[in-house]
């Protein structure tokens, strides 16, 4: 390991499977800012720190490891092979390796079965878990709950030093969401609503700023995008963020992620218009009325009758409306989903959806444990098919093959879905009327609207992908592993985890976790009470 006269050196890694199950390298534009947040907590006088991104560098190399004495490993749900594997190259080579991210904080005991340390909740476990390291003294597992945020500036200039160059500054000005949509693991987490302080977040910018090569955009035309779970979820504060980011003439711009019925406020819409917002990325996820039932998005079936009003307002401002849009297999058919995909286009203010998605029971959620026990799972199904693109029910309204034809267009080739001349003439009809009232509106709603289009443009043509869960293929990286590895190491890192057994039933490692009905039915009885809520 490190010679002994100089700083112990920590990598953290943010792993990443590639959407088309390719090996490839790939910079995807919003970077996930964990590990950034892992690196703020250590001390760079005492440790000498690095930041991998997966998403941006490509794949961890494994024939080369860093001769580091800490990795720290994160990721999605899909991702969690991917840790594992990586766990396994650098325990074997004697590096002490912490794990966090959601199924770490929801399955802490399982997941000390591939790592030296588990961190469950906020990046604030890493000042005990480094406390203990310092002495000595370290335990299996780490708590801490995501009920507040401490007071800390995120060090943007590791970014730079690790080679990772965002074209705008991803900012977390709090965490958490008091919703409780069904599919969601923030709620299972029980990661309420919390907040930074307003000066915090306006040091972290300039930091960000500042950190940023000298003569970059970055630096001379700064970008904000709020990275927040859900940035409106506390109105005062918003507001008197609102004020610091209208008074702060160095940001040009500024963009966040809310929820729908936020748009209803109309002052609050004013207000970030005001403070130069030009973009907002809002949960409206679906137009169905039976999937917005379905899944308990009362924040949605508040304002359905107002919601294109509301869109059209904000745009008037100079908001552009961005937007993800979900399918749920058990609710639309095939006919179903190119129905909305035409209303999509058509859509008179609206961008087409920045990407699509089905909805995949996230191991943990209300939605997760519901599934199980109605026996919708697909047998065989693995953690790396929650990945928002893989059928994962048996129930469904159409043929497996059905769905699977549709999605290998929807994900590689999406105009083969569409109506061509329809698109474009739709886009450019619309980029004039938004373009003579905000000119800067122009690209963004045309980068938004092409987004998904272009995404899915880029995925491998040479691997062919299924999209049923538990019969899809598998990543390279789950057979790039040492000849001289043992059977059991084998099972134990690079066989992707199963949810369920050939029969559809949770496989054990589940069970233990798994609620009583009783305890579903209270929970359910809890987000209800949310149905009552008014837009202030």
């Amino acid at each position: 390991m490190n010679n002994k006269n100089s700083k112990p050196r920590i990598l953290i890694i943010c792993t990443h499977f590639h959407s088309d199950r390719s090996n490839k390298t790939e910079k995807v534009f919003l970077q996930t800012m964990a590990g950034l947040h892992v690196a703020s907590m250590l001390d760079g006088d005492q440790y000498d720190v690095t930041l991998y991104h997966e998403s941006y560098h490509g794949p961890y190399n494994t024939q080369k490891l860093d001769d580091v004495d800490i990795v720290f490993l994160t990721g999605l749900q899909k991702d969690f092979d991917r840790m594992r594997q990586l766990s396994f190259f650098f325990r074997r080579q004697g590096t002490l390796v912490v794990a966090g991210g959601n199924i770490c904080t929801l399955f802490p005991d399982f997941a000390s079965e591939f790592f030296d340390v588990v961190s469950v909740g906020g990046v604030e476990c890493t000042l005990q878990i480094m406390k203990d390291f310092e002495v000595g003294a370290l335990k299996k597992i780490y708590y801490s709950p995501q009920i507040q945020a401490s007071d800390y500036i995120a060090k943007y200039e590791l970014l730079s030093k690790s080679g990772i160059y965002t074209p705008i500054h991803f900012i977390e000005a709090s965490r958490g969401c008091n919703f409780k949509c069904d599919f969601c693991v923030i709620p299972a987490e029980g990661a309420k609503h919390t907040t930074y302080r307003v000066g915090t977040v306006a040091k972290t910018i300039q930091r960000a700023i500042q950190s940023s090569p000298f003569l970059s955009i970055q630096r001379l035309f700064p970008l904000i995008f709020f990275i927040d779970n859900n940035f409106s979820n506390n109105l005062p504060y918003i507001k008197e963020l609102c004020t610091y980011l209208k008074n702060c003439y160095s940001i040009r711009g500024w963009g966040a992620l809310i929820t729908q019925n936020t748009l209803q406020n109309r002052e609050l819409i004013t207000m970030m218009a005001e403070s130069r917002c030009r973009i907002l990325f809002t949960g409206i996820e679906s137009f169905d009325e039976a999937f917005l039932s379905q899944h308990n998005k009362v924040q949605n079936t508040l304002g359905k009758n107002s919601i294109f009003d509301d869109i059209q307002f904000a745009q008037q401002k100079g908001i552009v409306i961005i937007y993800p849009y979900m399918f749920d297999p058990r609710i639309s058919s095939v006919k179903d989903m190119e129905g909305e995909l035409e209303m999509l286009v058509n859509l008179e203010n609206l961008t087409f959806p920045d990407f699509f998605t089905t909805v995949s029971p996230l191991v943990g959620t209300k939605l997760f444990w519901e599934s199980a026990q109605k026996g919708e799972l697909l047998p065989n199904l693995r953690l790396r098919d929650l990945d928002g693109q893989c059928l994962a029910y048996r129930h469904t309204v159409d043929s497996f093959d059905a769905y699977s034809k549709f999605f290998q267009k929807l994900y590689s080739d999406t105009l083969k879905l569409l109506n061509r001349p329809q698109f474009f003439w739709n886009l450019f009809k619309k980029i004039v009327k938004i373009g003579v009232r905000h000119p800067i509106s122009i690209p963004l709603f045309y980068r938004s609207s092409i987004n998904h289009i272009q995404d899915a443009s880029k995925n491998s043509r040479t691997i062919t992908r299924n999209y049923i869960g538990g019969q899809d293929i598998l990543d390279p990286q789950y057979t790039q592993y040492p000849g001289d590895i043992t059977l059991a190491e084998k099972i134990r890192y690079f066989q992707p985890i199963e949810i369920t057994d050939s029969t559809g039933n949770l496989q054990p490692w589940l069970q233990q976790y798994q609620p009583t009905p009783t305890t579903l039915l209270k929970t359910e009885s809890q987000q209800n009470e949310l149905g009552k809520i008014t837009v202030q």
